[in-house]
């Protein structure tokens, strides 16, 4: 207790500007000080007043994390858009990068809606199926790689695990209940927009839109026929085998490739 009321006094200005440190360095990708966890007194530090600023903002309003980091996330440095090729300077636009094991986990979940559908098919099994999948990314994106090494941009294993990893083929199949089956029961600029929105959290443009409407309707007209094998084994099987697919047809078979591609892509991947 004694130590816990030191490290958060008023007058400690190291634990505050240390707090912003690294949480500014979570959301941009670089700190005002590089690492994170050297902060020493004549250690270089980039837009020094702005770090104190938002160090007393935290102190001030009883070291808020929610409030530091909606400040943070409301900032100009962190809306500017991840193009450009020139080396980042001082924040000048975003810090492209990987998305890390936990948030990919994450962003797959949230973005093929298959949560709903694996607690109502697992039960009471599916928080250890999560712990389980949470335990694979981890060991598949566990590389000795700097994290503020810009130049990093994946591995061959995380990126077969994306291609055909259980949760992608899972998420991308037109399960009842999940965002392909969702999209199916729309008409199909409707459906194309859910697919979008729900990947990448934006519509198509317009020439993407006409892309993928041509595309679905080169499948209907073509009967297409993947010939996929949906049965699998674990979890993903007893998917297939508990819930009925949203239709087989060409239709969905084109659904499930247009939201494969969407989720491997390097926009649904990269934190922009």
């Amino acid at each position: 207790m004694a130590l816990a009321t030191w490290i958060t006094a008023g007058e400690n200005r190291w634990f505050a500007r240390a707090t912003v440190n690294r949480m500014w360095a979570y959301f941009l990708g670089r700190g005002f000080f590089e690492p994170v966890d050297d902060f020493r007194p004549h250690e270089p530090v980039e837009s020094e007043a702005l770090l104190d600023a938002l160090a007393r903002d935290f102190v001030a309003h009883g070291y808020d994390l929610r409030r530091l980091s909606r400040a943070i996330v409301s900032s100009a440095a962190y809306r500017r858009s991840a193009t450009g090729n020139d080396a980042p300077r001082a924040w000048h636009r975003f810090d492209l990068r990987p998305m890390s094991d936990t948030q990919l986990l994450d962003a797959l979940v949230v973005a093929t809606d298959v949560g709903p559908v694996l607690t109502e098919v697992l039960g009471d099994r599916v928080e250890r199926v999560k712990l389980r999948m949470r335990q694979q990314f981890r060991f598949t994106f566990d590389v000795d790689e700097d994290t503020s090494d810009d130049t990093f941009t994946g591995t061959i294993p995380q990126a077969l695990m994306l291609l055909n990893g259980p949760l992608s083929a899972a998420g991308s199949s037109a399960l009842d209940g999940s965002t392909v089956g969702q999209a199916l029961a729309e008409d199909d600029e409707a459906g194309i927009r859910r697919l979008y929105l729900s990947a990448l959290s934006r519509p198509p443009t317009q020439a993407e839109l006409a892309h993928w409407l041509g595309y679905v309707a080169q499948a209907k007209r073509e009967k297409w026929s993947h010939e996929r094998n949906r049965r699998g084994g674990g979890p993903v099987g007893k998917l297939y085998r508990r819930k009925h697919l949203r239709g087989t047809g060409p239709r969905a078979e084109a659904y499930e490739d247009i939201f494969w591609a969407l989720l491997n892509s390097d926009e649904f991947y990269f934190i922009h």
